[in-house]
């Protein structure tokens, strides 16, 4: 402003000199800048009284001079015996205090994570000890005199085998129940047998039957399962007089069998169980209410897979179980159940065992399988057609899985 009044041009240093040795009233009071363009003022220390719970002055700080002054004689102070905390903390009764509390905490935390881990393996100890091998004999009743005390399952088609297949029913738990032979076993179970038996005890689902344990009647050992009171789902196709095509075995009643195979499956390799191994139209059985339920699965240890119409080409040529196997099986039981025929129907093959030598040494162009006849599908059948095609694929990982097979139908299903 002065510069101005004279007539002076306005430069940098110019401008700069004018806020040196200067002093002015500012909005919080006066303003005092030193030869450098510093601002000096006067800094306060504030603290809070006890008597009058308000701030009061307790130092005072004059940049100008550098100098500090006391102000309050007597403060009121908060502070442990009335004195300012040190600048660093000291190592008194309290740091020894939080050790210790930490300390004590830390053990507190290892004792808790031991003790959960000592329960769960207490808790599968116990599960692995579990006597579901020894049901006793005295449990295991036999039926009343007006009841049948064998079912046959027919496991094999051709005529000139006709081979049969006894399954023992007893009653147990006031249920009656199937003792499935565990053949070339005396009850000494491996480890893995146990694990592997234990895991059937924990699967309870619709559509998979039950599995009770274990029994030893004489010298032979037994499985205990749910009972199904119209047999495999292989005698309900056969018997064309009890289940007419027209009313039993129409389209409708076909997917529901195919959904109800999938929906069990797909638990099933969700399990803990993972893999059936066997999976066959033998070994899926239909209650009183045509519900059907798959039945011998896992004890693959006890029972191992053995070579048949339903096995997959990969364990056909390398002995093995699978998911993608039994999606496979799957794939051949969906045939019969389509075309109400004998396993494996196709009209340029009869033998079984000529059938089951293509499967496994079929690798050409096109592998040979079933007859599906998919020219004559109608509209509404062309999708499970071509969903049971999908499923006997020679490259496994071209196969879907069973929750997709479950999904798939059961917009068939309900739509």
């Amino acid at each position: 402003k002065t510069y101005i009044e004279n007539g002076e041009a306005i430069t940098t240093p110019k401008f700069a000199q004018a806020f040196r040795n200067l002093t002015f009233e500012g909005h919080a009071g006066p303003v005092a800048l030193d030869d450098c363009g510093d601002i000096d003022n006067t800094m306060v220390l504030l603290y809070t009284s006890v008597e009058t719970n308000k701030y009061r002055v307790l130092l005072s700080y004059d940049t100008r001079i550098n100098k500090t002054t006391p102000v309050a004689n007597n403060p009121t102070f908060i502070w442990m015996n009335h004195k300012l905390p040190n600048d660093f903390p000291g190592q008194g009764p309290h740091v020894l205090l939080i050790a210790v509390f930490t300390l004590t905490g830390a053990v507190v935390l290892l004792l808790l994570i031991a003790l959960l881990v000592l329960r769960k393996y207490k808790k599968e100890y116990e599960l692995r000890q579990k006597k579901w091998s020894h049901i006793p004999p005295e449990n295991i009743f036999p039926l009343e005199t007006n009841e049948t005390n064998q079912i046959s399952l027919k496991i094999d088609d051709d005529k000139r085998r006709d081979t049969i297949q006894r399954l023992r029913q007893c009653k147990y738990d006031k249920k009656r129940v199937i003792l499935k032979d565990f053949k070339h076993n005396d009850g000494n179970f491996t480890e893995k047998q146990k694990i592997e038996l234990n895991k059937l005890l924990q699967i309870d689902y619709y559509n998979l039957t039950k599995f009770y344990g274990t029994v030893k009647l004489d010298t032979m050992i037994y499985g205990v399962i749910e009972y199904c009171e119209r047999g495999s789902l292989r005698e309900v196709l056969n018997d064309t007089i009890s289940y007419p095509d027209g009313t039993f075995m129409d389209w409708e009643f076909k997917i529901s069998v195919l959904y109800d195979i999938a929906k069990g499956m797909s638990y099933l390799h969700s399990s803990k169980t993972e893999v059936h191994g066997r999976l066959k139209s033998t070994n899926c059985v239909v209650d009183s209410r045509m519900v059907v339920k798959i039945t011998d699965f896992g004890c693959n240890s006890i029972l191992p897979p053995k070579k048949d119409l339903w096995t997959a080409p990969e364990h056909l040529r390398q002995a093995n179980i699978s998911q993608k196997g039994d999606v496979y099986s799957y794939g051949i039981i969906a045939q019969e159940i389509i075309l109400r025929r004998e396993t494996f129907y196709t009209l340029s093959c009869r033998d079984q065992d000529e059938k089951i030598f293509r499967v496994e040494n079929a690798y050409g162009v096109k592998p040979f399988r079933p007859d599906l006849f998919l020219e004559t599908a109608e509209e509404k059948e062309l999708e499970v057609y071509l969903l049971v095609k999908n499923c006997w694929e020679e490259d496994p990982e071209k196969r879907p899985d069973f929750k997709k097979i479950e999904s798939t139908l059961a917009k068939i299903f309900w739509y």
